[in-house]
């Protein structure tokens, strides 16, 4: 016979409800030309498609590459100096194609050199009908579902390597199960090295310095814990450590979530010795300026005493006139110096109670609805609250009560100040947040606005004129809690 029987007829077409196994692709791969077509006959009757034999290792590997069947039947004893099992390596290191071994020998030492080559199938010579159907349809649905699974595998790499934050599972013994190509960057190797390693082996010279790690912490405790940590290459990361659970729901490790937050440490800590510096500056040059402003009032002071002897009324006009703008000065700068620590410490989650209740109280009263909601906003939000009753006692006449009530809009919280006064004019309800625009210095408002800016928070003046202002302050949603 010739070297290779190769059926060119086209691969048969089914509707769809012919079964899976009519549309298989087999090659068979049997040096007894005999035995071959036996096997065809067998695999014609059961309805699978052959698409070519071959005899030989070299004919084999090319078929292989040629007509990519679904499944091989593979003679483990070829003729020549190549095996079933050397054409079996050569094909898997090309294609991935399932293969059953054919074998008149049962030699255990035989079918251990052939496991190696991962077969999906060993069938005794003779073959028997039944038997082959059998073997084919496993291995065929074995290597379908094994096709799925590398394909599920390689998209859930894709998509944790794609990730920019070093990811990975540690098992409860914090030896690594899975790195993503992230963390091998952060560690200078590449991933699959890390897997078996423990954290401290690659991060930490020592076991011991992992003690305040928050992934340690996630393990013991059970809940989600992060922080930062400082290598001992001077790196920083910012780590957070999600517990793990198996499916019996006992504690199975955790994943690690991390990010080189080193050059924002170092920029936060350069602009924080910047503010210091200029908190420095500020201060000194304040208080050299206010011993200057208390000196020009001393002297004006004395200047006024001899105006007013003389009672010449345009001298009196223009020491009146500087003496004013001098206490101006004054209080300005009395008034920049509260915010000197604007936006220089992390922000902090406050209580409105708190804030409120510390408000200096005058003549009007204060009704607030407001209990137990906490914002997260700077530090210095509670002068908001000082500035906003301080507007009110001083521009508005007529007000005889303060409310201060908080609602939900969606998925922020409104917190409303509302007063019963004679409200603000629709063209001014921009402009009193605008700097030194008012009878005093101008800053309250203005400063309120910045102060709570600075955590993406807004105020608004939204009153009705004639009926009182109301200033509507938005919290967007992740920076509020309210109890329950």
């Amino acid at each position: 016979m010739s070297d290779i029987i190769q059926y060119k007829i086209p691969h048969p077409v089914f509707d769809g409800e012919k079964s899976p196994m009519t549309i298989a692709r087999i090659l068979i791969v049997e040096d007894e030309a005999v035995t071959a077509m036996a096997i065809r006959k067998h695999l014609t009757n059961l309805g699978y498609f052959v698409c070519g034999i071959a005899h030989n290792a070299e004919i084999a590997v090319r078929m292989a590459g040629e007509e990519m069947p679904d499944l091989i039947l593979m003679d483990i004893k070829l003729t020549g100096r190549k095996s079933g099992i050397d054409v079996a390596n050569e094909i898997r290191a090309k294609s991935d194609i399932a293969i059953i071994y054919l074998t008149a020998f049962s030699n255990d030492n035989l079918i251990e050199e052939a496991k190696k080559t991962e077969p999906y199938g060993y069938i005794l010579k003779p073959v028997r009908e039944q038997e082959l159907k059998t073997s084919i349809e496993m291995a065929l649905y074995k290597h379908s579902m094994e096709k799925r699974l590398r394909r599920s595998e390689e998209e859930k790499a894709a998509v944790l390597n794609s990730m920019p934050v070093m990811l990975i599972h540690i098992g409860p013994d914090y030896a690594i199960r899975y790195a993503n190509r992230v963390a091998g960057t952060y560690a200078n190797r590449d991933p699959e090295s890390l897997v078996g390693a423990r954290c401290h082996e690659i991060w930490q010279e020592e076991a011991d310095e992992c003690e305040s790690c928050p992934v340690i912490r996630s393990i013991e405790s059970g809940s989600i814990e992060e922080g930062d940590v400082m290598l001992p290459d001077g790196r920083i990361f910012h780590l957070k450590g999600c517990p793990v659970y198996n499916e019996l729901g006992e504690p199975d490790g955790a994943i690690i979530f991390g990010m080189d937050i080193t050059e924002e440490k170092a920029a936060a800590e350069a602009l924080s010795l910047a503010h210091r510096k200029l908190q420095i500056l500020s201060s000194i040059t304040r208080h050299d300026i206010l011993n200057e402003i208390t000196m020009i009032i001393g002297y004006l002071g004395i200047l006024q005493c001899s105006v007013d002897e003389r009672g010449d009324p345009e001298e009196k006009d223009y020491t009146d006139r500087i003496m004013g703008a001098s206490q101006n000065i004054r209080r300005q700068i009395d008034f920049t110096d509260q915010y000197e620590e604007l936006g220089v410490k992390e922000p902090a989650w406050l209580s409105l109670h708190d804030m409120i209740r510390k408000i200096p109280k005058g003549d009007i009263p204060i009704r607030s609805d407001c209990q137990d909601i906490s914002i997260y906003a700077d530090r210095m939000t509670e002068k908001v609250f000082y500035n906003l009753y301080d507007n009110t006692i001083r521009h508005t006449e007529g007000a005889t009560g303060i409310r201060i009530h908080c609602r939900r809009e969606n998925n922020d919280l409104i917190i409303l100040w509302e007063d019963d006064g004679g409200g603000i004019p629709a063209e001014y309800k921009e402009k009193i947040f605008n700097r030194s625009f008012g009878k005093n210095t101008g800053f309250g408002l203005f400063l309120s606005r910045e102060i709570l800016g600075i955590t993406t928070i807004t105020i608004h003046e939204t009153g009705i004129p004639g009926k009182g202002a109301r200033f509507e302050i938005r919290v967007p949603e992740g920076r509020f809690m309210i109890p329950g």
